[in-house]
């Protein structure tokens, strides 16, 4: 039995329902255009963190993409 894999898996489990209840109730009260656009920018934050964790690299592609999906919701939101 590999504890660690079960570990992960129930907490991606549950934290994947917990963001979803935010997703819907974001969906239910705000501008779907701005929530829509913030929840796409997933890879930016995934990114972020992966460049945190120092499993990315440092790229100036990257960071450009990551400016322009902020940049983007930040767009959306003021819309």
């Amino acid at each position: 039995m590999n504890i660690k894999g079960i570990s992960f898996a129930f907490l991606s489990g549950t934290f994947t329902a917990i963001a979803g209840g935010y997703y819907n109730q974001a969906m239910s009260k705000g501008p779907a255009s701005a929530v829509a656009a913030i929840a796409g920018s997933y890879p930016a934050v995934a990114y972020v963190v992966g460049l945190g964790m120092g499993v990315e690299g440092l790229s100036g592609l990257k960071v450009a993409g990551v400016l322009l999906s902020v940049g983007s919701g930040l767009c959306f939101s003021m819309a």
